[in-house]
């Protein structure tokens, strides 16, 4: 007898036909391919006869997806489950965040097919992955390609940024002293 299906637990009910009879069985998780379950049925007088269920477990594309992904401070827009994001010379590690379709669902993250628990070390050309788990393990596979700037392009995008972050601390001194000024002119 054989089965197939996309869930790694599946439910056996069995019957015989003489109500004295008893079955035993094991039910395991099953694996990716073909999984052999034997299923003894005994007789009340203790003739044990076997029978073998071979379930096969096809490997399917999860359906549970990443909603949204926020890598440093920006998110990530995926276009068939792959994107690319733009890092600065001198950057090399990044804070991420996620929300998955499904709240069972896990992530696990990989940096070039490396197992990784945090973004550090990033350089240019790796490839990060994002592998999105059900609860019945099947898999949604994201990819993000690191493409590093210039070491030109992340001076100047440093300098605008240290620029604005200087003019936003500075602002409320300046607009005190201008007041005090405007005070004293009048």
């Amino acid at each position: 007898m054989t089965y197939k299906t996309n869930k790694k637990n599946i439910n056996i009910d069995i019957e015989t036909n003489d109500s004295k009879a008893t079955i035993e069985f094991d039910n395991p998780e099953l694996k990716i391919g073909n999984n052999e379950i034997v299923i003894k049925v005994i007789a009340e007088e203790g003739n044990i006869k076997e029978y073998k269920l071979i379930v096969i477990r096809e490997e399917t594309l999860s359906n549970v997806i990443i909603k949204k992904f926020i890598l440093g401070s920006s998110e990530v827009k995926f276009k068939n489950n792959k994107a690319s994001i733009d890092k600065l010379a001198n950057e090399s590690s990044f804070e991420y965040s996620y929300e998955l379709s499904n709240v069972k669902a896990n992530l696990l993250l990989y940096v070039n097919d490396k197992e990784v628990t945090k973004l550090d070390n990033i350089k240019d050309k790796d490839i990060i992955k994002l592998v999105v788990i059900d609860e019945d393990d099947n898999k949604n596979i994201y990819e993000i390609e690191v493409n590093e700037m210039s070491k030109i392009e992340s001076a100047i995008i440093n300098f605008i940024a240290y620029t604005i972050v200087a003019i936003t601390l500075l602002s409320p001194i300046i607009i005190i002293v201008c007041i005090k000024k405007k005070k004293k002119d009048n």
